[in-house]
């Protein structure tokens, strides 16, 4: 691991946001949320890995963090990233077989509640998800939805 890595990980708070892997042309290779920042990006270096994440961390050779106020804001960041710069190894999202909505469903339960989301950093709007009739996820840029969110 780079120094550069070891000292820049040593800032991360330990609180929920969106992390951005780069490689060496300082492209976005990699977008992922955590609940703990400064645990989930560390732990990229340290341990065995798959061989997936072996050669993503091969590749990493500096790192981006976006700090939110909630893991629920942090996943609809992560899915907004991945969407922007199409990061290479976010491959769940590139299957065609895998929709946004797939992705969501599998990660929240969202039940009655009201509630829009910004990225503070940039007023960057973010997906913003509700149920419809069929009772399945619904992608209402800069709106609102009615419905609790429970993370899963």
């Amino acid at each position: 691991m780079h120094n550069d890595i070891k000292e820049k990980i040593k800032l991360i708070p330990e609180k929920p946001g969106c992390y951005l892997m780069k490689d060496h042309f300082n492209e976005i290779i990699y977008v992922g949320k955590a609940k703990n920042l400064k645990r989930r990006v560390s732990s990229y270096f340290v341990g065995a890995h798959n061989a997936k994440t072996t050669l993503l961390v091969s590749e990493i050779v500096d790192f981006e963090y976006i700090v939110t106020s909630s893991n629920l804001e942090a996943l609809i960041l992560e899915l907004n990233l991945i969407k922007k710069y199409d990061p290479k190894y976010n491959i769940q999202l590139k299957d065609e077989n895998i929709s946004i909505d797939d992705v969501v469903k599998q990660k929240l339960a969202v039940v009655d509640m009201t509630a829009s989301v910004m990225c503070m950093e940039n007023k960057m709007p973010l997906w913003v998800f509700s149920l419809n009739e069929e009772n399945s996820i619904v992608n209402a840029m800069n709106g609102k939805f009615n419905g609790t969110i429970v993370s899963a």
